[in-house]
C-alpha cells in the first residue's frame, strides 16, 4: 500500500488532484465576487457578451489542442513529441487568425440586444488566440507527464484570472475585467514557457509529423471539438434564448447566478467518475459486471445526491444571501427549480453517459447530445416565451431527465445483448 501511494505521488497524481480542486475553489470565488462587484445590469451584459464569445470559442483552433495531448503521448521520442506540438501550435494559430478576422467583422457589423456589448466583444476578439497558445502549452506539459509543472501552471492561471478580474473590475467595471483577462493569459503563457524550458532542457530538435499523421491529428481535433460542442452548446443556447426573448440584462444576471448551482453536482460527479471510470474500463468485456455495478452505484448515487439536493433546496435563501447578496433574492425560486434539474443531471445523465463512453458507445452519446440540443432549443424557446426565467429552468429538467433515461435504457440493452 505504501509503495503504491509513493508511486502515484512520484508520478504527480496528488499534484493534479490538489491543483484541480484549488482551481474549482478559485473559480467559485470568481463566480461569487463578480456579481457583487458589478451592478445587476453590468453583470447581465457581461453574461451576454461571454455567451456570444463562447460560441466562437467552441471553434477555437478547431479543437487541435485535444490532439496535442493524444498524439504527443503516443510518440516515442522527445523530438517526435515536440514535432507534434509545434505542428498543432502552427496549425492552431493559422486557424485562429482566420477566426479572429471573421469574428471581428461579425462583431462590428451584427446587431446585438445590448448595444454596449459591441465594444466589449471587439476588445475581446483577440483573446481566443492567446487562450489557444496557453492551452496548447498546458496540454503539451501534460503530454510530457510533467504533472508538477502542469499543476503549477493550471493553478497560476486560475489564480491570476480571478485576482486580475476582481481587482480591475472594482476600478474599471467590465473594461477592467477584459483587461484582467488579457493580463492573466499573457503572464500564464510566459510562465508556461519558463516551465517548459525547465522540463525540456537545451534539446531543441524536433521531427515534424508526416503528411498522413498531420491529417490524423487535424481530423481527431475536429471530431473531439464536435463531440464536446454538442453538449456545451445547450448551455449557450439557454442564455441566448433568454436574452433574445426577454431582452433584459438584469434577468440574465439573475439566471446566471441561479444556474451556477449546477456546477456543485457537476464537481461531485466528476470526482466520482474519475474514481470509478477505470474499473468499468477494466471490465469492458464483462457486461454483466458493468450492469450489476452500475445499478449498485446508481442506488448509492441516488441516495447521496437526494440528500445533497434537499439540503441545497432548503438552504437556497441563505446561499443567495451569503454568496451574492440581497439584490439577487429574486434568483431563489429559479435556483430551486434548477436544483431539480441538477439532480437529474447527476443521477440520470452523467453516470450512464460516462460509462457508455467508456465501453465504446460514444457515437450513441453524440447522437443523444445532438438530439437533446435540438429538442432543448425548441422547448426552451416555448417555455421562456410563456414562463420567463422559470421556463428556462423547466426546459432543462425535461431534457436532462428524458435524455438520461434514454442513456440508462441503452446501457441496459447493450449489457443484456452481450449476455445472450
Amino acid at each position: 500500500m505504501k509503495n503504491g501511494i509513493r508511486l502515484i505521488k512520484e508520478k504527480g497524481f496528488f499534484h493534479i488532484i490538489i491543483s484541480s480542486s484549488l482551481v474549482k475553489v478559485i473559480s467559485f470565488i470568481s463566480a461569487m465576487f463578480l456579481p457583487r462587484v458589478l451592478s445587476k445590469t453590468d453583470y447581465g451584459v457581461l453574461v451576454y457578451v461571454d455567451n456570444i464569445r463562447n460560441y466562437f470559442l467552441m471553434f477555437n483552433a478547431l479543437g487541435i489542442t485535444n490532439a496535442t495531448l493524444r498524439y504527443c503521448v503516443q510518440e516515442e521520442s522527445e523530438e517526435e513529441k515536440r514535432g507534434v506540438f509545434l505542428y498543432s501550435l502552427r496549425k492552431g494559430l493559422i486557424i485562429d487568425l482566420i477566426l479572429f478576422i471573421g469574428s471581428l467583422i461579425f462583431f462590428l457589423c451584427a446587431d446585438f440586444q445590448f448595444q454596449s456589448s459591441r465594444l466589449y466583444l471587439v476588445l475581446m476578439s483577440a483573446l481566443p488566440i492567446l487562450v489557444f497558445i496557453y492551452e496548447d502549452l498546458q496540454l503539451y506539459l501534460r503530454a510530457l507527464f510533467a504533472n508538477r509543472e502542469y499543476s503549477i501552471l493550471s493553478f497560476s492561471y486560475s489564480a491570476l484570472m480571478v485576482i486580475a478580474q476582481i481587482v480591475l473590475a472594482i476600478t474599471s467595471g467590465i473594461l477592467g475585467i477584459i483587461g484582467g483577462r488579457y493580463i492573466a493569459v499573457i503572464i500564464s503563457i510566459v510562465v508556461a514557457i519558463v516551465l517548459l524550458k525547465s522540463v525540456e532542457g537545451k534539446n531543441k530538435k524536433f521531427i515534424y509529423p508526416s503528411k498522413d499523421k498531420q491529417k490524423q491529428i487535424f481530423k481527431f481535433g475536429v471530431v473531439m471539438m464536435l463531440t464536446n460542442m454538442s453538449s456545451y452548446v445547450m448551455q449557450l443556447n439557454e442564455t441566448f434564448i433568454l436574452s433574445w426573448v426577454l431582452n433584459d440584462e438584469e434577468d440574465l444576471a439573475v439566471y446566471k447566478v441561479a444556474a451556477y448551482i449546477l456546477t456543485i453536482s457537476l464537481f461531485v460527479m466528476q470526482a466520482i467518475i474519475t474514481f470509478i471510470f477505470p474499473y468499468f474500463i477494466k471490465h469492458i468485456d464483462d457486461k454483466k459486471w458493468i450492469w450489476k455495478n452500475f445499478k449498485k452505484l446508481s442506488a448509492i448515487n441516488f441516495g447521496g445526491m437526494l440528500i445533497i439536493h434537499i439540503i441545497l433546496i432548503w438552504c437556497t435563501p441563505f446561499i443567495i444571501w451569503l454568496l451574492y447578496g440581497e439584490k439577487y433574492y429574486d434568483a431563489i425560486p429559479i435556483m430551486r427549480i434548477l436544483l431539480v434539474a441538477s439532480f437529474g443531471q447527476a443521477v440520470f445523465r452523467m453516470l450512464p453517459g460516462n460509462i457508455l463512453a467508456g465501453i465504446g458507445e460514444e457515437k450513441f452519446n453524440l447522437r443523444v447530445n445532438i438530439i437533446s440540443m435540438i429538442v432543448h432549443f425548441i422547448i426552451d424557446y416555448v417555455c421562456v416565451s410563456n414562463y420567463g426565467l422559470l421556463g428556462s429552468a423547466v426546459a432543462l429538467i425535461i431534457v436532462y431527465y428524458f435524455s438520461g433515461i434514454i442513456m440508462i435504457l441503452h446501457l441496459r440493452n447493450v449489457c443484456k445483448k452481450s449476455q445472450i
